[in-house]
């Protein structure tokens, strides 16, 4: 019976594997209400969110990675133009009052299931929130105007589902000191206060000239860019992902052509991004969260039984300590409780009069009372 159990469950990851490989074509139709252009755009997004709904019951009903489709649904369809791959439609007509289409969908199972995980990730990290930081550096010509790495990154992880804190100072920093963030990561809460964001994405970017060339009369200048894009957690500056994105455009003015290779470079790196933090954060999960805990007026005694009683407590698979200084320590607890569980338990804890002052999603604040 258990060898029988080990051949479906083997059966039945590879069919969700070969499934989330493939594409699915469904056919379904749209409406809405009135008639004219405005009113074909609304039918074709209802046909749309109804060609996911349709591809989300397929991929619901052949694996056993979803186990909420209504609720994965209301955080995927607002993503529709991101999970399906192409349409075209096939019939358009207006009838009472209604302008109906029927299209031919191509839906990517792949991005529904980084979707799906991308979900129920953000929900097991308590939806952290990101902040990005861009410099870039151009070999001979101006830069173009506005950010088109940071605003590229930020579009693709919001229509991902990322939470991002916008901080007005982000959008009038200087070159300097965008500079001095990328190269020393720490900095980063002292140049932009008011950061309350959990991760940091630090974007280094630059565009090199490599030729001109006459395409069908036309003198075009082509540029080839670098993106390397790290995520950082804020409090311990430790790395979560670290990927590059590669592009060369050419346009007719130079700065159309920096624009553009920085824009594809910048969405090449995210599309390697998204994934690479999912595959850190299930990674966390399995072993545990990595908590910070900040612990005042303790001695060097208190400490080492500080460490071992913290050990004990039921779920903590590791604790290291990073820095004592005068009183104060600093240590990163690896816990499959989440902050404030563990926050109570380390309360409760006996011998040690320890109070929390602060708790936050990854890090503890206490002191022990004297």
């Amino acid at each position: 019976m258990k060898r029988l159990a080990w051949i479906l469950g083997v059966c039945m990851l590879l069919t969700a594997s070969w499934l989330v490989a493939e594409d699915l074509i469904v056919n379904v139709e749209g409406q809405a209400a009135g008639s004219g252009p405005a009113a074909r755009e609304r039918a074709v997004e209802d046909a749309l969110r109804n060609a996911l709904e349709k591809g989300l019951g397929v991929f619901v009903d052949s694996t056993t990675l979803v186990e909420n489709a209504s609720l994965i649904s209301d955080d995927t369809l607002v993503q529709t133009r991101g999970l399906v791959r192409d349409y075209t439609i096939e019939h358009e007509s207006e009838q009472d009052g209604l302008t109906v289409v029927r299209v031919r969908a191509v839906i990517s199972l792949q991005k529904v299931w980084e979707s799906e995980t991308l979900a129920l990730l953000l929900r097991r990290m308590q939806m952290p929130r990101f902040v990005i930081v861009s410099t870039v550096e151009v070999n001979q010509n101006q830069l173009p105007p506005g950010h088109p790495v940071a605003q590229k990154l930020a579009e693709e992880l919001v229509n991902r589902g990322f939470l991002l804190q916008e901080l007005p100072k982000i959008h009038a920093m200087t070159k300097q000191d965008s500079a001095r963030i990328v190269a020393e990561p720490a900095l980063v809460a002292g140049v932009l206060p008011g950061l309350q964001a959990e991760v940091v994405v630090l974007a280094s970017s630059r565009a090199d000239f490599e030729k001109k060339a006459d395409l069908y009369g036309r003198q075009m200048a082509y540029f080839s860019a670098l993106v390397e894009v790290k995520a950082f957690r804020r409090d311990s500056m430790r790395v979560i992902a670290a990927v590059r994105g590669k592009a060369i455009r050419g346009a007719e003015q130079p700065e159309e052509a920096i624009h553009d290779a920085l824009t594809w470079a910048a969405g090449d790196a995210a599309e390697k991004l998204v994934p690479a933090i999912l595959t850190a954060w299930t990674e966390q999960l399995n072993r545990g969260r990595e908590i910070g805990v900040t612990v005042h007026n303790l001695s060097v005694s208190q400490l080492s039984r500080l460490v071992d009683a913290i050990r004990s407590i039921e779920g903590v698979s590791s604790v290291s300590q990073r820095g004592f200084s005068l009183g104060k320590a600093d240590l990163e607890v690896v816990s499959k409780q989440p902050a404030f569980n563990l926050a109570q338990a380390m309360e409760n804890l006996p011998g040690l009069e320890l109070k929390v002052n602060a708790c936050t999603a990854n890090h503890i604040r206490l002191k022990i009372e004297k």
